[in-house]
């Protein structure tokens, strides 16, 4: 992991958006986003802090590719116990759970937040750890060649089998969704950070703070530059506030950036409704 230096936070986050998803270092760019929110916290000590952690784990690897089972319980080990990380389930709700180095802080998160202190420690080892497309509740999925199994990092780890995670999404439906293959589908280390960022910007939006919102979307537009989602949502939040020209700008920078003709395609038509508006 590479450690804080003078350029701009905002700078270094652009620069990991443009890398390729399996260089980007998920640990890191979890704390620059925590960072723009903390500006005079110490990032290099909670850089080092994870490089701690993953020598913790090494230092409990017998060998260089342990069973999977094996692999789970160090994991476990260092993350739940050794550190003492788990699941607020006091309060969920609270900001704080989705911003890294208040998490390293408290020791407590949300599901997304601690899986990505799973995914750094693992990756570190060489290990593939991935985040899955689960909704409602983030859950990962290790696997060591043919093996893979499924934990809850917001539950110390604990494994879940089919079984359990059907009737985990239907406890969060009341009976009403039935598991799809979609749901137990990998996601990359992008779309973890943009999950994380959601958890922050979401609320912010239902508390009625879109000012916050705008910011914490500008900040994961440069995480995902080429997700015309996030850009459009971007743009509405702005034109929401009553600035189209900023919106209009948004839209434009998504265009001149993108290398996908039907996104670029799909938002000059959303170009074209704000400029009818306007006029």
């Amino acid at each position: 992991m590479t450690g804080a230096v003078s350029e701009p936070l905002t700078e270094r986050l652009r620069r990991l958006g443009r890398q390729a998803d399996s260089e980007v270092d998920i640990g890191l760019a979890a704390l620059l986003c925590a960072a723009l929110d903390n500006p005079d916290a110490p990032l290099d000590r909670y850089v080092a802090y994870l490089d701690q952690m993953a020598e913790d784990a090494a230092a409990l690897t017998a060998e260089p590719a342990p069973p999977i089972e094996d692999r789970l319980a160090v994991l476990n080990e260092v993350i739940a116990r050794r550190h003492g990380f788990s699941g607020d389930t006091r309060n969920y709700d609270d900001m704080q759970n989705a911003d890294l180095m208040r998490v390293i802080d408290r020791r407590k998160g949300l599901p997304v937040a601690l899986g990505i202190l799973y995914i750094q420690t693992a990756r570190t080892l060489g290990w593939d750890l991935n985040g899955l497309n689960f909704p409602g509740h983030f859950l990962l999925r290790l696997e060591a060649g043919a093996e893979r199994l499924v934990l809850d990092p917001f539950n110390g780890g604990r494994q879940l089998s089919i079984g359990e995670m059907r009737a985990l999404l239907q406890s969060m439906t009341g009976g009403a969704v039935e598991l799809q293959p979609n749901d137990i589908q990998a996601v990359g280390a992008r779309d973890v950070l943009l999950r994380l960022q959601n958890n922050i910007k979401t609320r912010a939006v239902q508390a009625g703070d879109t000012a916050r919102g705008i910011e914490v979307l500008q900040r994961m537009v440069l995480i995902a530059p080429a997700y015309l989602a996030v850009w459009r949502e971007l743009a509405g939040l702005q034109a929401q506030t009553g600035n189209l020209h900023a919106a209009m700008e948004t839209l434009q920078t998504f265009i001149d950036g993108s290398d996908d003709p039907e996104a670029r395609r799909d938002a000059a038509e959303s170009l074209q409704l704000l400029r009818r508006k306007l006029n």
